[in-house]
């Protein structure tokens, strides 16, 4: 998982990618791009796989990413790490926010600390619309665990993670909207949480354009690195 090689307390980049839990194309090996600007600037990445539906359930995805989040974290400690910043994009991001569904269970109260941002790109909040889609198909979604799975009805764990719910302006209003009431909830919950809009990017170009360094996205996610080192 990890692609970079620094001082030990370098900070850390958790990505998991998207592709709805299913699409083969989008995998671990074709998301190493995100981490070349990170590299650059001596931060460390860890780009996270799992298996796909419909070969396991969403249910498995979830076990999967929690493991490595907690491999990550047991590295981050043995290293020293300054922080562990999260970061998913479609499904990925719907992975990152299901940790802190139950956050203080799967990395321990004494660890938390240890994460310092969330950055969930173009994600998915509420699973209940695919229900009629062709994607579960794959999913195999029922009513109930839909709403199981939805971070927009998870109770968000408190902790001192910022979050960024980012999304382009050229992306579905789907997306658009789900991102824009995820950001309500997650006040109303108390939990610090900022919107971010980009201008003139969809939901694929979104990640694609993390290779260039003047990207807006790509600047906020090194302010928010950079500041806490």
């Amino acid at each position: 998982m990890e692609f970079t090689h620094f001082i030990s307390d370098s900070p850390i980049i958790f990505f998991i990618h998207g592709g709805y839990w299913q699409e083969e194309i989008i995998g671990r090996n074709n998301s190493s791009f995100v981490s070349e600007v990170f590299y650059k600037k001596g931060i460390k990445s860890f780009i996270i796989g799992y298996e796909l539906c419909p070969t396991v359930q969403l249910d498995d995805i979830i076990q999967q990413t929690e493991k490595a989040l907690r491999v990550c974290l047991e590295y981050a400690k043995n290293k020293k790490s300054s922080g562990i910043y999260l970061m998913g994009h479609s499904a990925g991001a719907h992975l990152v926010v299901h940790f802190f569904s139950r956050f203080r269970e799967i990395v321990g109260d004494e660890d938390v600390q240890l994460f310092k941002a969330a950055f969930l790109i173009g994600g998915v909040y509420d699973l209940s619309p695919l229900l009629l889609t062709s994607y579960n198909k794959a999913l195999k979604l029922t009513t109930d665990s839909a709403k199981k799975f939805s971070p927009m009805e998870q109770v968000i764990t408190k902790s001192d993670v910022e979050f960024f719910v980012i999304v382009g302006e050229n992306d579905s209003p789907a997306f658009i909207s789900q991102s824009e009431e995820f950001d309500k909830k997650l006040k109303l919950q108390d939990v610090t949480s900022k919107l971010v809009i980009l201008k003139n990017i969809d939901h694929f170009n979104i990640v694609e354009k993390l290779t260039e360094e003047e990207f807006p996205l790509t600047e906020l996610i090194l302010k928010i690195v950079m500041k806490n080192e």
